[in-house]
């Protein structure tokens, strides 16, 4: 349920700012009363309703006393009577033909981008949905319309062209694409680069065979047995308990599947709750069949999932070692190529993992891990190793890093800062240390609510994902500097290292020096070049 919880930041940044409070205690009433969110379109509906409401509207005036589920009713009104708007409206306004056309279909239907707010106004009217009441017209998501041969349009996609990914495929009165529209759909996946099929198939299984998509189980399963997939992925709702098929790239699988084929081989990235192990490009399946492997079998990647009844694991790993469970032990002579993620408490050392405090404490204090995780049952509560890469303390009590240790990479479970090794958590806590002092580390989280950074950082400053606007200019930033996706419009302090940018709203780099390299959007300008050692 925490992770669930954890959730809802991201979703509110999504809401007006009138309407935040409101939707972040709907949203914790309802995780507490069913035990999951409400469902993605639902959420979605209700935000464009709200978005589309004046301020001193009956609504908005009276939010705090109206339920979720009573807002889910006045949004499901709200877009009947878009819907109804569009069936009776001949003229449908706005600029019908103000739009860049992107892709000629069949029939005479075509792709078409909306750039303007009237081209989005008549795209609304004309499908019955909320694109052209203004909450769309940022531009910070590209909208596209299917049109036919009159410039009726016929579907509406939302795409989120940073990430390259859909983010709502919707028909007339936001309902489900029509099937025969499915074709020009996925062409318009292809030119856009984005590969989330699942917003077309909404939780329907999908499979990619020869640059075609089949859609739901039964179309996959009509295939000859000898059929080797491009990719698929099985949905939440899929009855396939029992694959027998090769696949040569991806694997994706939402349900707990019974067997796989050990004749089947697999190209690609395998996703899947069920415990597993790859051998050889061969998906070796469940407990039973991993444990009766030689002992002496090194497995390509492993997967212990959350059901599995393993509690001691003696086999080497050349790629990845994944475990949703708490393990009793790991073979100290196992070696593992990849990364190892578990919620034990282990670090990786040449190789091979050191398991549980004990084991880790009893070496040298020179000793420098590969990597280290310190799990939600450990003692551990002061670090005094050197770590090339991640030490994940997220689910740990961890108080104090000794200041003299290097660090690849951090993970803790919320917003923190190191002041003299010793761990700030929250915003709270930050905040309320004097404007001199100088902090070892910083990592602002996405749901930090710090606007305005106002002290110096000896290494590494993080801000990815954040609220952050503004950096004083009289900071020193001693380390790498990232502020990946930020909301920082300008920089003006110097930075000690590399200087990450990419995909924040950054404009200008203005005035300072930058040790390292910079790593920025094309469109930044940057004043001064010269003190810089290199741009990306």
């Amino acid at each position: 349920m925490e992770d669930l919880k954890n959730k809802i930041p991201e979703i509110v940044s999504q809401f007006t700012p009138a309407t935040q409070p409101w939707i972040t205690k709907r949203l914790n009433q309802e995780v507490d009363r069913t035990g999951q969110l409400p469902a993605e379109d639902t959420i979605r509906n209700i935000r464009d309703c709200l978005a589309s409401l004046d301020e001193k509207s009956e609504t908005i005036q009276k939010i705090s006393k109206i339920s979720f589920t009573g807002m889910n009713t006045i949004q499901e009104n709200w877009h009947k009577k878009l819907a109804k708007k569009a069936e009776k409206l001949k003229e449908f306004g706005g600029k019908p033909f103000e739009y860049e056309p992107i892709l000629k279909c069949d029939n005479g239907f075509q792709w078409v981008r909306l750039n303007t707010p009237e081209a989005k106004d008549y795209e609304g009217n004309a499908m019955g949905h909320c694109v052209g009441s203004g909450g769309y017209d940022d531009n910070e998501t590209i909208i596209y319309s299917l049109r036919d041969k009159d410039n009726i349009p016929h579907i509406t996609v939302e795409c989120n062209n940073k990430s390259k990914c859909f983010m709502q495929i919707q028909g007339k009165g936001n309902t489900r694409p029509n099937e025969k529209y499915y074709d020009d759909i996925i062409e318009l996946y292809k030119i856009t680069g984005a590969t989330n099929y699942d917003k077309l198939t909404r939780g329907r299984s999908y499979a990619i065979l020869n640059g075609k998509v089949l859609i739901g189980d039964n179309a996959i399963l009509s295939c000859p047995k000898d059929t080797v997939f491009d990719s698929v992925k099985l949905g939440e709702d899929s009855i396939i308990r029992d694959w027998n098929y090769s696949v040569s790239g991806d694997f994706n699988s939402d349900i707990h599947l019974r067997s796989i084929n050990p004749d089947c081989t697999f190209g690609g990235k395998i996703t899947m709750d069920n415990t597993y192990a790859i051998l050889d490009g061969k998906i070796i399946y469940g407990d039973e069949a991993i444990l009766s492997c030689p002992k002496d079998t090194v497995f390509n990647s492993v997967k212990l999932g959350k059901y599995s009844r393993i509690k001691d694991w003696n086999y080497s790993v050349s790629g990845d070692f994944n475990s949703d469970i708490c393990l009793r032990s790991i073979n100290s002579d196992c070696t593992f190529g990849g990364k190892v993620n578990s919620d034990n408490t282990f670090a990786v050392l040449n190789g091979k993992v050191l398991f549980g405090d004990d084991a880790i404490l009893s070496c040298p204090k020179d000793t420098v891990f590969d990597s280290a995780t310190i799990g939600f049952n450990s003692k551990i509560k002061d670090w005094n190793y050197n770590v090339k890469g991640t030490l994940d303390a997220k689910l740990s009590d961890l108080e104090r890093i000794n200041p003299e240790c290097e660090i690849g990479f951090l993970k803790l479970s919320d917003t923190y800062a190191i002041l003299d090794g010793k761990i700030l958590y929250g915003d709270n806590a930050i905040l309320a240390c004097p404007k001199d002092t100088v902090f070892d580390s910083v990592n602002l989280e996405r749901d930090s609510k710090i606007t305005e950074w106002n002290y110096s950082v000896k290494n590494k400053f993080v801000s990815v994902n954040s609220k952050l606007e503004y950096v004083n200019p009289d900071c020193a930033l001693g380390g790498d500097v990232y502020i990946l996706f930020s909301k920082i419009k300008e920089w003006h302090c110097d930075v000690g290292g590399d200087f990450y940018s990419i995909g924040s709203d950054l404009e200008k780099i203005v005035n300072c020096k930058i040790e390292g390299k910079i790593h920025c959007n094309n469109n930044v300008e940057i004043i001064n070049e010269e003190k810089h050692t290199m741009r990306l």
